[in-house]
């Protein structure tokens, strides 16, 4: 299943509009800044980097850096993380608490008494996945507030001098900019804080013990977003040599640095060091350090609980696996087997929870709507089995927008055929030897359920919805 949806970072714009602002990049670190021309002391022991002329503004940073550094220390040492104090519906302590309510309705709508081996483990499986997710951002919104408490570096810079050496070629870490737009970016990577949690080693432990290959990945989508992809396989999968998970990321071109940047445009240069450290320090612009300790803080505090399109995922491939596992593993199966899982995944929700938490996971008639344009393009027949299409095929809107056509023609069924079809089609196909069902199979035994051809039905699947007269027009 691959389903499209946001990232971090500290960018900061050196135009004459902001001094810096931003969030907190995850570029690698390379420290020192070049030292040409360049001044690096000590204050009340935060290491600053500057320029000629200004120390003093440098100390008085230092020292407000080093206050600061106190306070949130205290902070967090009186005040432990938040945890939530109930089971939130769709995260994964929900899934836990609630999986053979989960499981059994997933079963109910296949037709199955109870779940296969498969689909157990392949429920605990992307479960695990998901609570590793999520504990993980957690940890990281932990260790990035507690590494803003140990800032211990700061790199001050004149705007005109960065641009100037910038321009002429020099590389200095953490910041980059282009000649044409006249902007800039910054990078600042926080402290390095080791995230040692029990329990996500207990789910990576888990995780060897599965008896087939689950893999799930979160990408960034072109365009922004972020893009989900979930695959279950019949057997476990030998790691190749090289493969992408054993390459080394590329280059960003900015490298980004453990220096805390400070930027001093023209007006605030203009100004007394007393008033310079007031502007750089507690204004509410965009550069001021205290803003962009604002932005970090929400970052940090903003880790999610919850995410309903992974909370999906684990519903769909359970279901899927459920199909191929008991009734159907033929090559022609895609649009069936997809559109089942998608619809089933969102029906099990909207039974168990109401319509509106399951269309958090996904809002078929809106994404009926984005992919209304490859409707012509998305004959669900021609659509090839995961395991038949290359990975550039898989990543394609078209392969995207099947799975949404696959699931309308599967809504359809269930509109025509009513509530109960489904599980009924399904007892019909069972009496199918798995090995010997295909499309035909489905065909067959839908048309003795309903007297109806399926083929009407995937062809409305990818029709345009037709239009409803408005009450105010003419009769």
């Amino acid at each position: 299943m691959r389903v499209s949806r946001s990232s971090h970072g500290v960018r900061c714009l050196l135009a004459a509009s902001a001094s810096f602002a931003g969030l907190v990049s995850a570029g690698r670190a390379t420290d020192p800044i070049p030292a040409s021309a360049r001044v690096t002391s000590v204050f009340a022991g935060i290491t600053c980097e500057y320029s000629s002329g200004q120390e003093e503004l440098a100390r008085l940073l230092a020292e407000r850096f080093a206050a600061r550094n106190r306070e949130v220390t205290a902070a967090m040492t009186a005040q432990p993380p938040p945890v939530p104090s109930t089971v939130l519906p769709l995260s994964p302590e929900d899934l836990r608490v609630n999986r053979a309510a989960y499981l059994a309705a997933i079963c109910a709508q296949l037709a199955l008494k109870k779940p296969t081996a498969w689909q157990e483990e392949c429920y605990d499986a992307f479960l695990n996945n998901y609570e590793s997710t999520m504990r993980t951002y957690q940890m990281l919104g932990r260790a990035m507030a507690e590494g803003m408490s140990r800032l211990d570096k700061i790199t001050l810079w004149e705007r005109a001098e960065l641009v100037r050496r910038l321009e002429g070629g020099e590389k200095i870490n953490g910041f980059s900019y282009d000649p044409e737009t006249k902007k800039g970016n910054t990078e600042f990577r926080l402290p390095s804080v080791n995230i040692n949690d029990p329990r996500l080693k207990e789910l990576a432990e888990q995780r060897k013990q599965l008896t087939r290959d689950y893999q799930f990945k979160m990408t960034k989508a072109e365009g922004g977003g972020t893009t989900y992809q979930a695959s279950a396989s019949s057997k476990k999968q030998k790691k190749a040599k090289g493969s992408a998970s054993d390459q080394k990321p590329e280059a960003t071109g900015v490298s980004a640095s453990t220096y805390f940047p400070v930027i001093l445009t023209a007006e605030v240069m203009a100004l007394p060091v007393a008033e310079q450290i007031e502007r750089l320090w507690d204004s509410a612009e965009a550069g001021s350090a205290k803003a962009n300790f604002e932005i970090v803080a929400r970052v940090s505090a903003a880790t999610p609980h919850v995410d309903p399109v992974i909370a999906g995922l684990v519903l769909h491939e359970t279901t899927e696996i459920g199909i191929i596992d008991h009734y159907y593993r033929g090559k022609d199966r895609r649009w069936f087997c997809d559109g089942v899982a998608n619809y089933v995944s969102w029906r099990v929700l909207r039974d168990l929870h109401g319509v509106e938490l399951a269309n958090r996971t996904h809002d078929l008639g809106a994404l009926l709507q984005k992919y209304a344009a490859l409707r012509e393009q998305a004959d669900l027949r021609k659509w090839p089995a995961a395991e038949r299409q290359s990975e550039d095929e898989r990543q394609t809107p078209l392969n995207t927008a099947r799975y949404i056509f696959a699931e309308r023609a599967v809504a359809l069924m269930v509109e025509h055929g009513g509530q109960d079809i489904l599980p009924r089609l399904f007892e019909e196909i069972g009496k199918t030897k798995p090995k010997k069902v295909s499309i035909k199979t489905v065909e067959k035994a839908w048309q003795k359920l309903t007297g109806q051809k399926l083929d009407t039905i995937l062809a409305e699947a990818v029709a345009p919805p037709v239009a409803t007269p408005s009450a105010s027009a003419d009769p």
